[in-house]
């Protein structure tokens, strides 16, 4: 089936949104018509998702009534392994006989969540593509449209290749269609072909200092500085990326279109069910997060280039149908599932209800889609490749990159292209032809001849076990490229598709390398290695006897115990050797069922992480390598001196690979010791004074002296949290102060205006403070402390609809006819006693009518008290508890880490707090249970931290490397927008250009290389995306808009180009 075969909506924009993740007609079929459809009409959206395909009927025939396109799931809570019911089969058919077309039967089954037991087998993409072809020939046989499933963000999943594989190409003949979720991550829309990520293009102050400034309850940096922004940029650099290498985006369907294409020739259709942007993703740091105006600027900008208006952006791809975005109500469509509450475009949580994106796009003007048949939406480059079935080839635009690859019949085609000059390369060699494009006119035709062209092979693997690597990331690098796998259970690892050249080989986290591996681009090599130390592999063992089992080796141990639990089970204890025929240190948990396991055996400092399929055997074997002895290198250096007029103030440190900060003291000296040999810098924060080049040799002493010109900034903030401490009173004591605030109910506190230096906070009357708190006189920091736990504790939970109006129901274990007050702010509220509604429980009462909003919880004389969310229309318990669990404590080091933010995610919600000057951190007061902590702003995590009793668990982190800008190599550049001009604006612009010199174009990555950049035209001329891209690129950026020409002749009249 081709492409212009398959059903569009009338009028189609290619503008798609996901409609709530729960039962499509909540509120009513009366409320959508009369509410909801004028509003999706607006927006110009012309295809829907539904998620769920039960109570979805009627709801998708009011969608075709106005000709809006549905996407229907047939939904399954864990649809794998399994396929199809007849229930879900029936559906289909009613589904069908009302005009629905589209249907999804799976949903990202890379994922163990999508899984029966929470975990992904390793045969996962076979079993998924098995059971893909019995439902998509069972929808077929029902006239419906079956799609290939999409897969989580960022996945390299192939399931069209595996079905190729299976014999069922014949499948694709049919009318299937490729579902994807590109959701952006916080990428913008030309990932990864954007500056940032192709060349690390550091950010301008003024862009960083504009993204902040924004208004919508968080920091869009997360804590980082301009300077650390920009190091991960440029440090994280991946220069000559394609979508092919990373998909992580929203241009994801480019790379399952490739997919497709490699396999059957040609294109089928790929309709985005899931994804854009979402606001408060912050993923990579090397971006700022998701705001509401980043997410209206890049939705709205990508929704014009699926109409084929952007000025920024290549026309959409005819076989990308549309993109379903993320998500459009939760509460105001009646799914009352509050993790997709902030994700959601209408929301009591934004200004107005909704955010900025709803009301762009209903002011967009809507374009209906060109497709082929029509008119052309953009210009044509085809050809042939003589002896080239298979082979990439990679076309260089104006403002991007694309590739394809060359078709069996040796075609190639690329389509949707704006006009300029267009190179054609064929990968892995310097073969390459040039064209310029104009929509409109006849494709252009560039052929290739590849008879007899010597071409780089690049099927070289390096594969392997790593003894006692189990889990851990491998690098394999060559010449500034650079890839990572993860050893899989059995400590294998493979790397394919190499190149011939010189590698090096890595294990993260270790001194563990192999220089010098040689690859001729074709042969296999194995090189095995082992991590020193304590590890573990894991082995499928194959079936087990009806249910699952763990058997565990420890080498070398007989009658070790060795214990298996699982998140809250407290597990059993077996001893080394008591299974011998499973080899002479092995013993047996069984029976056991499937999911997440922990192993240990005592005393040897190390766990195993496993995931246990029902009905499998595995083995898992804890072995210990020889320690790798290092050469003795000196780390005796010092640098030190002093900074004059700056006391208080944060110096720090820099080299190749780490980082550190000492605090300027009254007398205004800094010191660093213990230096190795290498190339440092030094720089006092939050000023120009920088210090570069100062080479030790791990013995020596150097003198670094600063003097500052200025006074240094107050605007610094130090804001966080005190658990337990709501209303307390806290002193912050240091330069300028003391300072002292009240926290508020939820133990909330903020001080602002802080000078440059180190500060001490702490609770007033109580014991609790926090030390060495340094800020440089601009940047925030939060801090959490913790205040003893209180008798009694408290839990909210959701309690479903409510009869017209907001309840909060409450419970107080054990204390019949004790009052509770409710009350909000403004209003003094109203007391109940407890066992007052006994209808739900002997120590329940109710709070009603309430309306939707935050509300205040006590029990008098238990000194707790809740704060609770209530919306609209719903019921709430709050069940009070004396509080009889054990706590404890997370403590522990983040290298080169002093002043970073760090999160902690597990029982009782997120906890923040900052790193001490000495690189040590603490959370306290945690009841037991499984943790992870994350460092802000990083990809840096740790999972599986498990908190059992009041003993303090030590975690130790670290921080990736340092990296510096690019220069500039132009001082001015003049950026023509989109324009219409009369004669007047050309003679204008040219006495301009005559005047000042500068550089003149359209080239927008041209542009990014100079100084100052002056854009010719207002926003409708040049999209405000641009202007953003070029701040970022740290150009200095203003703009020529309104009556051109009186502002030309203005600027030559004043001899000023800007």
């Amino acid at each position: 089936m081709e492409l212009h075969e398959y059903p569009r909506p009338k009028g189609d924009t290619g503008i798609g949104i996901h409609w709530s993740a729960g039962y499509p007609a909540a509120i009513g079929l009366g409320r959508i018509r009369d509410e909801w459809i004028p509003e999706l009409i607006a927006m110009g959206v012309k295809w829907v998702k539904i998620a769920n395909h039960d109570g979805g009927l009627e709801f998708a025939e009011l969608l075709l009534e106005h000709d809006i396109m549905p996407i229907v799931r047939l939904y399954r809570p864990t649809p794998n392994p399994g396929t199809l019911g007849e229930r879900e089969l029936q559906f289909v058919e009613e589904y069908v006989a009302r005009g629905v077309r589209y249907f999804e039967f799976n949903n990202e089954p890379d994922l163990g969540v999508e899984w029966v037991g929470g975990y992904v087998p390793p045969n996962a993409l076979e079993i998924v593509a098995r059971n893909a072809i019995i439902d998509m020939e069972r929808i077929l046989e029902r006239g419906g449209y079956p799609a290939i499933p999409a897969l989580a963000t960022g996945s390299r999943w192939d399931i069209v290749g595996k079905i190729v594989e299976l014999g069922r190409a014949d499948l694709f003949q049919e009318p299937v269609w490729q579902a994807v979720h590109n959701y952006a991550v916080n990428h913008p829309p030309e990932y990864p072909d954007d500056p940032g990520n192709q060349q690390g293009a550091p950010y301008t102050r003024e862009f960083y200092e504009r993204i902040r400034s924004e208004q919508w309850g968080r920091d869009a940096w997360n804590g980082r500085s301009l300077e650390e922004v920009n190091r991960l940029r440029a440090e994280h650099a991946n220069p000559g990326d394609t979508i092919m290498d990373d998909a992580s985006c929203w241009r994801s369907y480019e790379f399952f279109d490739a997919l497709v294409r490699r396999h059957i020739g040609r294109s089928i259709p790929v309709l985005a069910t899931e994804g854009g942007w979402i606001v408060g993703e912050d993923a990579d740091p090397r971006y700022p997060a998701t705001t509401p105006r980043l997410h209206m600027a890049q939705t709205l900008e990508v929704c014009r280039a699926l109409m084929g208006t952007s000025k920024q952006l290549p026309p959409a791809p005819d076989y990308f149908f549309c993109s379903a975005f993320w998500l459009i109500g939760n509460y105001v469509l009646g799914h009352w599932a509050a993790r997709w509450e902030s994700q959601a475009w209408y929301s009591s949580r934004w200004p107005d209800g909704r955010l900025p994106i709803v009301d762009a796009l209903k002011a967009e003007p809507k374009q209906e889609r060109q497709w082929h048949g029509g008119a052309a939406t953009g210009g044509i480059i085809q050809g042939h490749v003589r002896q080239g079935a298979g082979r990439r080839l990679i076309l260089q635009g104006p403002r991007w990159q694309m590739s394809t690859v060359v078709a069996p019949d040796e075609s190639y085609r690329f389509t949707g292209l704006p006009e300029g000059e267009y190179t054609v390369r064929v990968d892995g060699t310097e073969i390459a032809r040039t064209a310029y494009v104009r929509p409109g006119e006849p494709p252009v035709v560039l052929d290739f001849d590849l008879s007899g062209v010597v071409i780089r092979p690049q099927r070289s693997v390096i594969h392997g076990i790593v003894r006692n690597g189990a889990g851990r990331v491998l690098i394999l690098s060559r010449d500034g490229w650079e890839a990572r796998v993860e050893a899989g259970p059995d400590g294998s690892y493979r790397f394919e598709n190499l190149a011939a050249g010189t590698y090096t080989l890595t294990i993260e986290g270790t001194d563990v390398r192999r220089e010098g591996i040689e690859l001729d681009g074709e042969k296999v090599i194995a090189i095995d290695l082992v991590v020193p130390g304590w590890g573990y592999t894991v082995r499928d063992m194959g079936p087990g006897p009806g249910f699952a089992i763990v058997r565990c080796s420890v080498e070398g141990y007989r009658d070790l115990p060795v214990r298996l639990w699982t998140h809250g089970w407290g597990g059993i204890i077996a001893r080394t050797g008591t299974k011998t025929e499973y080899g002479p240190y092995a013993c047996e948990f069984a029976p056991l069922g499937g999911g997440e396991y922990f192993i240990e055996p005592e005393g040897l400092g190390i766990r195993a992480t496993i995931h246990l399929d029902s009905g499998r055997v595995l083995m898992v074997t804890f072995s210990k390598a020889d320690e790798v002895e290092e050469p003795s290198i000196p780390h005796e250096s010092v640098i030190h001196g002093r900074v004059r007029g700056g006391a208080g103030r944060t110096v720090v440190l820099v080299w190749d690979d780490g980082r550190l900060e000492a605090t300027v003291g009254p007398d205004e000296s800094y010191r660093f010791e213990g230096l190795g040999p290498g190339v440092y810098r030094v720089e006092v924060v939050g000023s120009d004074r920088v210090r570069s080049g100062i080479v030790l040799d791990g013995r020596n002493r150097v003198t670094v002296d600063f003097t500052l010109a200025s006074p240094p900034e107050a605007i610094s903030v130090i804001r966080g949290r005190v658990i337990n401490g709501g209303r307390r009173q806290l002193r912050l004591e240091g330069p300028g102060g003391p300072y002292e605030t009240t926290a508020d109910a939820q133990g909330r506190f903020r001080f602002e205006g802080l000078q440059a230096g180190t500060y001490r906070l702490l609770v007033v009357g109580t014991d609790v403070a926090r030390d060495g708190i340094v800020v440089d006189g601009r940047n925030e920091q939060v801090i959490e402390l913790t205040l003893p736990a209180p008798e009694w504790t408290f839990t909210v939970r959701d309690g479903g609809p409510g009869p017209g109006f907001s309840v909060v129901r409450c419970s107080v274990e054990g204390k019949p006819n004790l009052p509770v007050h409710l009350w909000t702010e403004g209003w003094s509220g109203i007391t109940q006693l407890v066992g007052s509604k006994a209808e739900y429980g002997p120590f329940a009462l109710e709070f009603a009518p309430l309306g939707a909003g935050t509300y205040y919880v006590e029990p008098e004389g238990l000194g707790v008290r809740a704060t609770v969310e209530v919306p609209a229309n719903h019921v709430v318990w709050v069940e009070f508890r004396p509080a009889t669990a054990s706590r404890g404590a997370i403590v522990g080091r983040v290298v080169h880490g002093a002043g970073r933010q760090i999160r902690l995610e597990g029982p009782g919600g997120t906890r923040v707090t900052t790193v001490d000057t000495d690189e040590r951190f603490r959370f306290e007061g945690l009841p037991p249970g499984e943790y992870t902590l994350w460092i802000v702003g990083t990809d840096v995590r740790r999972a599986g931290i498990m908190v059992e009793d009041e003993t303090p668990v030590e975690v130790e982190l670290s921080l990736p490397p340092v990296a510096r800008p690019i220069p500039k190599l132009i001082e001015h550049y003049l950026l023509v927008g989109d324009l219409m001009v009369d004669e007047d604006v050309l003679v204008a612009a040219a006495r301009y250009v005559a005047r000042f010199q500068p550089e003149v174009g359209v080239d927008v990555e041209r542009a990014q290389q100079a100084r100052h950049v002056t854009i010719l035209g207002g926003s409708e001329a040049l999209s405000p995306v641009v202007e953003e891209a070029l701040r970022a690129a740290e150009c200095e950026v203003d703009r020529v808009e309104g009556d051109l020409a009186t502002e030309l002749r203005a600027r030559v009249e004043a001899g000023r180009p800007w």
